[in-house]
């Protein structure tokens, strides 16, 4: 992670932070002289910049006080590309968002393939190597564009600023490019928790768990998805599990209730890769898809005589406690042979996934959809 973002995902962690971050303006960028069209896609964040140039800006030349002079740039090229990758934990905290740029003679900017701003040129959008600013403009006078209805194009995970410098004529005497993009965080109403983590636990559902700063008073923990308010926990708990998850990926953030406060505090989030519930038959435990004599007996061999586990262990589970015992073998045996209860959801004959939390692995049963 480049250190201009270590303030940055601080603030989304800690969850209080009255400042911005910013990308510092004497960062490394990706460059790529402008002696032929770029690749399609140059200014998105998935573009593969292995190849470009890795230089400190400013960048130019015929200024005082520029890190990496373009000395062959004059006669040969009047154009130049800068990729800045840079990677955000979480987006929901972002306040303001804001771009300070120098340079000479022209530029476009992007956010993530998304066109910013443009200054001195006939198109403003993704001009041609050739493009030749218009009219000349000297750097020292930095501008500063306010990007708030930009911050949807932000992402989780990396990102990209990019900016096209082009020069109005190859024989100018001056280039020059320079830029930071500020990114404000809103301000929290009062400490909240802190590094969420998610869990997928199989069936539908998520762990989620979260640490607490030393100080911090609330009331209720929300889970959310989106506007979508999931779970509600008291302010003291450290964990809340959400269920009936859709398999797929999910994005849940955290966000604490405090009593006399209008807004709640922003706790972060995390991404889980939710698994598609597992059906099975509860009571088949030797997962031959038959519900007979043979279950109970293929369970105690693996419970007392170092028999072969079986490949679904909430299927052997006959109870639902979430453990494998005696007890299982018992009440397989009650309910073949003594009118015994059934064992509970889903199964013997049925399949469905499992209603009950517990830590066994996922099911592998074959035999349900």
């Amino acid at each position: 992670m480049r250190r201009g973002l270590r303030l940055l995902v601080g603030c989304l962690l800690v969850g209080l932070c009255a400042r911005g971050a910013s990308l510092p303006v004497d960062d490394v960028w990706k460059l790529l002289k402008g002696t032929a069209q770029p690749s399609a896609g140059w200014n998105t964040a998935d573009f593969d910049d292995s190849k470009w140039l890795e230089e400190e800006a400013p960048c130019g030349y015929g200024y005082p006080s520029i890190a990496t002079v373009l000395a062959d740039m004059r006669w040969n090229y009047s154009s130049v590309y800068f990729r800045l990758p840079f990677d955000l934990e979480d987006t929901y905290g972002i306040a303001r968002l804001s771009l300070t740029i120098d340079w000479d003679d022209g530029f476009v900017a992007y956010l993530n393939g998304q066109y910013l701003a443009h200054r001195n040129m006939p198109i403003s959008f993704d001009p041609p190597y050739v493009v030749l600013a218009s009219p000349p403009h000297l750097a020292g006078r930095p501008e500063v564009f306010v990007l708030d209805a930009f911050t949807p194009a932000l992402r989780a995970g990396m990102n990209v600023l990019a900016v096209q410098v082009h020069n109005a004529s190859k024989s100018d005497e001056t280039f020059f490019f320079n830029a930071k993009l500020d990114i404000a965080m809103r301000v929290e109403p009062f400490p909240c928790v802190t590094m969420p983590t998610c869990a997928d636990k199989g069936d539908g559902n998520v762990l989620i768990g979260w640490a607490r700063s030393a100080g911090t008073v609330l009331d209720a923990i929300q889970v959310r998805e989106g506007d979508e308010i999931l779970v509600q926990v008291p302010g003291s708990a450290q964990t809340a599990l959400v269920t009936h998850a859709a398999a797929g990926e999910h994005v849940y953030r955290l966000f604490g209730v405090r009593a006399g406060f209008d807004e709640a505090c922003y706790g972060g989030s995390c991404e889980v890769v939710v698994s598609d519930v597992k059906n099975f038959k509860r009571g088949d435990a030797n997962v031959d898809n038959r519900f007979s004599i043979a279950d109970p007996v293929f369970l105690a061999r693996y419970l007392f005589q170092q028999g072969d586990a079986p490949s679904c262990l909430d299927a052997a589970d006959a109870d639902d406690n979430g453990k494998l015992d005696l007890a299982d073998i018992i009440g397989l045996l009650q309910f073949l042979f003594n009118n015994g209860s059934a064992p509970p959801a889903p199964g013997p004959y049925e399949c469905g996934g499992d209603a009950v939390l517990d830590d066994f692995p996922l099911c592998v049963y074959p035999f349900c959809p």
